[in-house]
């Protein structure tokens, strides 16, 4: 058996191996997005949009399925977009999705802040 700290070790370094194999790195969203800090990005509500925009540009700009996976995590944990959750499946996986889940740092909707209370609900695979 796991000690609590041990397995909450073990899941963060789920969440960790997810985020890092797509260079989910501060230097890397402040480049992407073209922000000066990632305070910018705690005033979603004002920045947001140019922020959106620019993540944009520069997923057209480096081109190709990375880009985009980068790009929507962005979106997704900072931006706080919603995002279908086989995609986010599809991104970071079925381990780190479900230990996200489980420690609702991600809650699935329906797209009207409805939550689903069954996941099965929200995924129809």
């Amino acid at each position: 058996f796991l000690s609590q700290t041990e397995h909450c070790s073990a899941e963060l370094a789920v969440v960790r191996d997810a985020l890092g194999s797509h260079g989910y790195q501060s230097s890397k969203v402040l480049k992407a997005a073209g922000a000066r800090c990632l305070t910018d990005f705690a005033l979603v509500e004002l920045h947001g949009g140019f922020l959106e925009a620019r993540l944009q540009a520069w997923r057209t700009e480096v081109g190709g399925e990375n880009a985009g996976q980068f790009v929507d995590l962005v979106r997704l944990l900072l931006l706080h977009r919603m995002l279908p959750i086989t995609r986010v499946r599809q991104i970071l996986g079925h381990d780190c999705v479900e230990t996200l889940l489980r420690l609702q740092l991600l809650v699935p909707t329906d797209g009207k802040g409805r939550l689903f209370t069954d996941l099965a609900d929200a995924d129809p695979d």
